[in-house]
């Protein structure tokens, strides 16, 4: 019994000898303070993007979009071109297997590879392809077939 009132003392001694100080509470903002400073955090924001990415383009960055019509419309025959050289290459196994079936599969698509070589390659020369624009090349899928169609009018 002893001991225990001698390490009850010893305790009682340690705390009132050391001073113990509550941590001071956390300033008391007011939430329309913080509003405010959310406000301004996302007015700069705004400002840091709008200089990166105007919404007005620049005089430069439209004359550039003018050139991009006419890229576009050599992209248009391009893929036309493109789309003939498949076709070309669909057709040759076709047309060298002995199934007359597939033969006749053969000229047909080598006829449609020819007229959109010759489309390709006419809109690419003649400059105009403005025209080519309006043509859309676009997935085709049928109950036995998949492949792309070719839309619009030349």
């Amino acid at each position: 019994m002893l001991r225990s009132v001698g390490v009850g003392l010893a305790l009682v001694w340690v705390a009132a000898t050391r001073t113990v100080w509550a941590e001071p509470a956390p300033p008391q903002v007011s939430p329309i303070q913080l509003q405010r400073e959310d406000a301004q955090r996302l007015r700069d924001l705004h400002r840091v993007l709008d200089r990166q990415h105007p919404l007005v383009p620049a005089p430069a960055a439209a004359a550039s979009q003018v050139s991009t019509g006419a890229d576009r419309s050599q992209t248009g025959s391009y893929v036309l071109i493109s789309a003939a050289a498949l076709g070309l290459a669909g057709s040759l196994p076709l047309l060298a297997s002995d199934d007359s079936d597939s033969q006749a599969v053969g000229v047909v698509l080598l006829i449609a590879a020819g007229i959109t070589g010759v489309a390709g390659i006419a809109s690419l020369v003649s400059g105009s392809s403005n025209r080519l624009a309006r043509l859309q090349l676009r997935p085709s899928l049928t109950a036995g077939s998949v492949g792309l169609a070719i839309s619009g009018r030349l």
